[in-house]
């Protein structure tokens, strides 16, 4: 297995964060939050906490807005496949969580 996904909200971190929080409440417990943005990996975000617990490496977490498909603001940004440190929209909820295995 490579990695699990889900959009469940029943699935929180033991911090009850998981999908449907929104970024603004996961950022009261996780820091700061940024997205990383990779065309060439499905076009996905990623959330970057500036403060997340020692052993949540392996924790993914996705986020994206009611009105559209992306959280991040990329209004600044030019058109390079790879984009980081990018501003989140106030209205950014988590919408995914994703357990990585332990690479051995």
């Amino acid at each position: 297995m490579y990695c699990l996904s889900t959009d469940n909200s029943y699935y929180r971190t033991k911090e009850d964060v998981g999908p449907g929080t929104s970024v603004l409440k996961a950022e009261q417990v996780y820091g700061k939050a940024t997205v990383k943005y990779y065309i060439m990996a499905e076009l996905t975000e990623f959330l970057k906490f500036s403060k997340l617990p020692v052993g949540y490496e392996r924790i993914a977490f996705r986020a994206k807005v009611k009105s559209e498909d992306v959280a991040g603001d990329y209004s600044a940004q030019s058109d390079n496949t790879y984009h980081h440190d990018i501003k989140i929209k106030p209205d950014a909820y988590i919408w995914q969580i994703t357990i990585h295995p332990i690479n051995e």
